[in-house]
């Protein structure tokens, strides 16, 4: 699938109710932005060539694993479900870099390694990225996404502009991605000397088949602890086409993958 070359400016349904509930959880600095968004064209940054997230883009996951939370007389019986995130809202504010984007989830059992751990959440639910000119971030309740807008309207104003009192946000993925390239993965951990636990870490690019398709210009993205391995494989275009999750020493062991995707600005 080719990327668009250039950022597309879309027109933005921003529903009135929900602004006001975004705005609600913030801080006043925050909601001041939140107040001056409008529906009218804005243009997204490039970080939604790589990651469309327009409004009504759609992506469906089948899921399958086990967890904890499903004992059953001693017994985890496995999970197989599949629900489907629906991008429902795309607004923006003053700082025309900084774009939220509200994901509505419905469906059956949910795993989606943003916001469910070592379980899982049934649908529906929601949850919000934000973005920069360069950076995906993830909230998953109200109060994530109010600090994650304060960190990054800190960010982006000038010197004097006060900072939050929150603990450092961390985004899930940094454009341009390539091979090596590290990030923290946890607020507070610094990347380690010569390993990349604890780390998002850019493992390998390489093809990438789900049930949705094959994909050309996909990476694997990792995170080693000492519990455990993350894996999410971003395809160019597309976005998120598949998470796994395993669990040493124990059954919590998932695998999530890509089977149907639309969105109304990429073929």
């Amino acid at each position: 699938m080719a990327k668009k070359e250039k950022s597309v400016a879309i027109t933005v349904a921003v529903i009135g109710a929900i602004a006001a509930i975004i705005a609600a959880i913030a801080s006043p600095l925050a909601q001041n932005w939140l107040e001056k968004s409008s529906a009218e064209e804005i243009n997204l940054q490039p970080v939604t060539e790589y990651f469309p997230l327009f409004s009504g883009t759609s992506r469906t996951y089948t899921v399958t694993g086990k967890t904890f939370a499903d004992v059953v007389d001693g017994e985890i019986p496995p999970v197989n479900s599949t629900y489907t995130e629906t991008v429902v809202m795309v607004t923006s504010g003053t700082n025309e870099d900084i774009h939220i984007y509200k994901v509505e989830q419905t469906g059956g059992i949910i795993y989606d390694l943003d916001c469910t751990g070592f379980e899982t959440r049934t649908a529906p639910a929601e949850k919000w990225y934000v973005t920069d000119p360069s950076r995906v971030y993830v909230a998953c309740t109200q109060d994530e996404l109010g600090e994650i807008i304060d960190e990054l309207m800190y960010q982006t104003r000038a010197p004097g502009y006060p900072h939050p009192n929150y603990d450092e946000i961390t985004p899930i993925l940094e454009f341009p991605l390539e091979v090596e390239n590290i990030w923290p993965a946890f607020p507070g951990q610094a990347l380690l000397e010569d390993s990349v636990s604890y780390a998002r870490y850019v493992e390998e690019k390489l093809d990438y088949s789900v049930p949705a398709g094959q994909f050309t210009s996909c990476y694997r993205i990792v995170v080693y602890t000492s519990s455990g391995t993350s894996i999410r494989y971003f395809c160019d275009g597309i976005g998120p086409v598949a998470m796994e999750y395993h669990h040493y020493g124990s059954p919590v062991d998932f695998r999530v993958e890509l089977k149907e995707f639309s969105s109304p600005n990429f073929p």
